[in-house]
């Protein structure tokens, strides 16, 4: 099989795993996000699979991506829910700090760059792609630098529930 056959091959397989996670769910930025990474995973791993191993390969790669995508999502989408909507719940220890305290007193401890990209991501909801071309950064820079400010986040309302 020559490389531009296997090429093809592997871009139709991207397609259509783009086709299958947006049918799951995923919206389609995030489906070419994730086949993209899988490629990228593929290119990198510097291995040529035969094509009746290789499509069941990208298919498990692209799926386990997206429940780690989803699974990380509701995770971080619960910490600014946190942050944002901190009624009076019982199960919740914002009640002793007033309600207009608690995110200013939280943001103000995130350096600009990590305001700036917790508004991108999430206020915008912009694309990591998007983020590395406005921030002139890598993709890989903005999502190691997303992880380590939603991290940082998750222990300042953690700090903040224990006062």
């Amino acid at each position: 099989m020559e490389i531009n056959q296997y090429e093809n091959i592997v871009l139709n397989i991207a397609q259509e795993v783009v086709r299958f996670l947006v049918k799951k769910g995923a919206k389609t930025q995030d489906a070419e996000d994730i086949a993209q990474d899988v490629m990228v995973k593929l290119i990198e791993a510097n291995i040529v699979l035969e094509e009746n191993k290789l499509r069941p390969w990208i298919y498990k790669v692209a799926l386990s991506k997206f429940y780690d995508k989803h699974r990380r999502n509701k995770r971080y989408d619960n910490i600014l829910h946190e942050l944002y909507n901190h009624t009076e719940k019982s199960n919740t220890d914002y009640t002793k700090l007033s309600d207009n305290k608690l995110p200013y007193e939280v943001l103000n401890q995130l350096s600009h760059y990590q305001l700036q990209l917790i508004y991108l991501k999430y206020n915008e909801l912009r694309s990591i792609e998007f983020i590395a071309k406005e921030l002139h950064f890598s993709q890989a820079k903005i999502k190691i630098d997303l992880f380590r400010t939603r991290t940082h986040l998750k222990k300042l309302l953690e700090k903040y529930k224990n006062e």
